[in-house]
């Protein structure tokens, strides 16, 4: 089994015989003291909740143009009655 380590910059996890993240590029130090976590955490922690807050909106979106769809039938269904 490949040994990992976490990113201090992106949070992603990384092979631990890399120097730097594939992903953002931040060179690998050996830090992992309980503030150095938590500031991981928190990133991961805003990160989620961008992403939650895009795919609500994407959900927002597509239920908008659900609806409108729905209106239109609705409004032929009507005139061809």
């Amino acid at each position: 089994m490949q040994s990992v380590a976490v990113c201090l910059g992106c949070g992603r996890t990384v092979n631990k015989e890399y120097l730097y993240c594939p992903w953002c590029g931040l060179e690998k130090t050996t830090d992992y003291g309980l503030e150095t976590l938590n500031s991981v955490f928190d990133k991961l922690e805003v990160i989620q909740h961008r992403d939650r807050i895009k795919h609500f909106d994407k959900l927002e979106a597509e239920l908008a143009d659900l609806e409108k769809e729905l209106d239109e039938l609705v409004l032929c269904t009507e005139l061809h009655s």
